[in-house]
């Protein structure tokens, strides 16, 4: 924590002047105006008047508070903690200074220090609403979500009637996954605020999240009705359709049908006359469910991409932020942005390849950490970057420290699952920008240059489903590490799987189960007789759908759901080891199949049966499979991936022969570099020209 400015000791008043009375009064007068003034919301007049106070008294407490809070409210909170940090050295006692220092400092997004702020002021009132409210937030910007839902109880306490802290403990509850005590909290603060349309707003998001999209997309429009402008209510309306575990195909393309039109609206809605609001929006949503429906998505994401570019790009005008110019000599500078720098599957499986591998003598290598979660693999981020940026306050921070790094390159190892990188991905920040697959899918984004895949993923006609120049680098196009996991032995008894029926894991999330594929697993069913498919929940909403769809599927085709469908909950990586380490096969998931999930599949030597996607989304575990030669389990058909599924089951030797050819077949799979180096070919060409090989055809940047 930042120490306050020096300020000299007060005098004993015995031995300061007594003030002359009229003085006073003036002084007096002077700070109600500027009370007065602020009140009302005139900052520059209020700041003026307790300045003039501060002309004549230096030391006059309240005038050098208010001054910091006026500078906060103004959006310069470094000018305020030094205000403030004034105001507390001559009294440190005042529980409103420590918490305004507390906001000043979230605002440099400072949000340790910040919390010791609010810690202070607690400390001095314990029951001051407002600072537990913000200690809230705090907690919550840190990830302690658990603590932050504590520090909001504790505020409304104090003050039940407190509407914004039951919003702040709606978000927090939906964090945690407890819904219907998010959607509580957003009634209880609408009861106090009926007109309040951010809460209706956010109820409707917790609605669209517990699939009562009736109810969320009446939420929304109740949000438009309060507040016309609300740019994240109408953003979200045209992606409710899609948001579903849909039925029929019939279903679906209608669904899709809405999506169409509704973005030609929302494109009207955002015309350029009404953009005050167009920055929040963009990105609050996102085609994020389209990926998994086996259709081209080409045309709509880039209808999509569109819209995001011409809103971003008419904010990044008025910011006045550019990229540099691209430099023709020196070390290549590269930047990675993402929301997950951090033990997660995108960087498990993408980015931590590239930053452990680039080759620093040609490339400087830039990233910038967009999330709030940190650990050991963070920490080796930051260990191996030429620079590490993190927590910045804001969207304008952000774009500014990118284009202040004067990058040549800029890379997204996903676009799709969060609002700020789309928003970052919306600009042109670098001279080549670049995104990976992540996010399985084109971006439609007019701002990225390079779609970056692998050879092993795409279909031969691949640069049509795509806005961006494909680049299908060599192999998997990474360069995956093995993960260290210690398996566990698992509980079969509490998993419900006790006895020796097979069991065949199903480990994709359940929007990954498009309702054409039910019947496959009915008929592997049917084949096995006693067998256990084993699906996982982690959102218990979406697991909810895909267990009453399969049941009706299986009664449907004469077999009792009980006997054959087994939900458990989500396991750790041990526990999922564990238990991988016991099943007989994996069934991969059609149209969008799973990378880390066969990479871990593999790991344990476990068969895997998938089937060749019509896109790169829907051919990643094949793609892992073609690379170790294990041609034979990746099959030609729906009747041929239920017959492969059925013989590894019952051929004993033929799977103990498969678990031995991927023992001996997977080193391939682990740190294989020539993606990357051919990912830096790739650049150099783009950033120095194609001439800047030397003799034996490696390209070289200048030191």
């Amino acid at each position: 924590m930042r120490r306050p400015a020096p300020i000299p000791p007060r005098k004993p008043a015995s031995a300061r002047p007594a003030p002359d009375p009229r003085v006073r009064a003036r002084l007096a007068a002077l700070f109600q105006q500027g009370l007065s003034l602020h009140r009302q919301g005139q900052l520059d007049e209020a700041g003026r008047a307790y300045q003039a106070v501060l002309k004549v008294d230096p030391r006059h407490f309240d005038a050098l508070h208010l001054s910091g809070v006026v500078a906060y409210q103004r959006g310069e909170p470094a000018r305020a903690i030094q205000l403030i940090d004034q105001a507390i050295a001559i009294d440190p006692n005042r529980a409103p200074a420590h918490n305004n220092r507390g906001n000043a400092l979230k605002a440099l997004a400072r949000i340790d220090e910040a919390l010791v702020g609010y810690e202070a002021a607690i400390r001095l009132k314990p029951d001051y609403p407002e600072a537990l409210n913000n200690r809230g937030n705090a907690l919550k910007s840190l990830g302690q979500l658990g603590a932050a839902l504590q520090s909001y109880d504790q505020a409304l306490a104090s003050k039940p009637d407190f509407a914004e802290v039951w919003c702040n403990r709606g978000l927090t509850l939906r964090e945690l996954g407890r819904l219907e005590q998010a959607l509580d909290s957003y009634d209880q603060a609408l009861c106090l605020r009926p007109a309040d349309a951010d809460a209706h707003y956010q109820r409707g998001v917790v609605l669209q999240e517990m699939f009562r999209l009736d109810e969320a997309a009446a939420s929304h429009t109740k949000a438009l009705e309060f507040s016309p402008g609300h740019g994240r209510a109408r953003w979200v309306l045209p992606f409710l359709p899609v948001m579903r575990l849909f039925h029929t195909a019939d279903d679906l393309e209608a669904a899709r049908d809405a999506l169409r039109r509704d973005l030609d609206r929302l494109d009207q809605a955002f015309a350029p006359d009404r953009l005050e609001r167009a920055l929040e929006a963009v990105g609050s949503c996102q085609p994020f469910y389209l990926a998994y429906q086996e259709v081209d998505n080409r045309p709509v994401l880039a209808r999509y991409g569109e819209i995001c570019h011409r809103l971003m790009s008419h904010w990044q005008a008025r910011a006045g932020i550019w990229p540099a110019q691209g430099r023709r000599s020196g070390p290549i500078r590269v930047g990675i942005v993402g929301e997950q720098i951090r033990h997660h599957s995108v960087w498990n499986a993408i980015t931590r390849g590239w930053v452990l591998n680039l080759e620093k003598r040609r490339f400087t290598l830039h990233v910038f950490h967009l999330g709030s979660i940190e650990d050991d693999e963070t920490r080796l981020a930051r260990a191996h970057a030429a620079s590490f940026t993190d927590r910045c306050p804001s969207l304008l921070d952000w774009a500014r420290a990118i284009a202040d790094s004067e990058l040549d390159v800029l890379i997204y190892p996903e676009i799709g699952m969060h609002q700020l990188t789309a928003q970052l991905a919306s600009l042109r920040l670098a001279p080549v920008q670049m995104a990976a697959w992540g996010h399985p899918e084109t971006t439609g984004l007019p701002s990225i240059d390079h779609y970056l895949s692998a050879e092993l993923f795409e279909p031969g006609d691949a640069q049509r489903l795509y806005t961006e120049q494909l680049l299908a680098l060599p192999n998997l196009g990474c360069c995956y590490s093995r993960l260290q996991v210690a398996a566990s032995k698992p509980d079969l008894h509490a998993l419900g799987l006790d006895g020796d029926a097979p069991i065949l894991l199903c480990p994709g999330k359940p929007f990954k189960y498009a309702p054409g594929h039910d019947p496959m697993l009915v008929a592997i069913a049917r084949e096995l007789g006693r067998c256990r498919l084993v699906f996982f929940v982690q959102d218990k909403a979406w697991a909810s759908l895909l267990r009453q769809r399969l049941s009706r599927a299986f009664e449907q085709g004469g077999l009792r759901a009980e006997d054959h469908l087994v939900f458990v909950p989500w396991l750790s990586a041990s526990d999922f080891y564990g238990l991988m380490g016991h099943a007989d096969v994996f069934l991969d998931t059609l149209g969008f199949s799973g990378f880390n999930t066969a990479m871990q599949a593999i790991d344990c030597a476990l068969p895997i049966v998938t089937r060749e996607g019509r896109f790169m989304r829907g051919r990643l575990a094949s793609g892992v499979l073609r690379r170790m030669g294990l041609h034979e389990l990746v099959a030609d058909s729906e009747n041929g991936y239920v017959d492969l599924a059925v013989r590894l089951v019952r051929d004993q030797p033929y799977r103990d022969e498969i678990r031995r050819e991927i023992i001996r077949r997977r080193e391939v799979l682990y740190d294989d570099v020539e993606p990357v180096r051919a990912l830096e070919r790739f650049l150099i060409a783009q950033c120095r020209g194609p001439e800047a090989t030397d003799a034996g055809g490696v390209p070289l940047a200048d030191s």
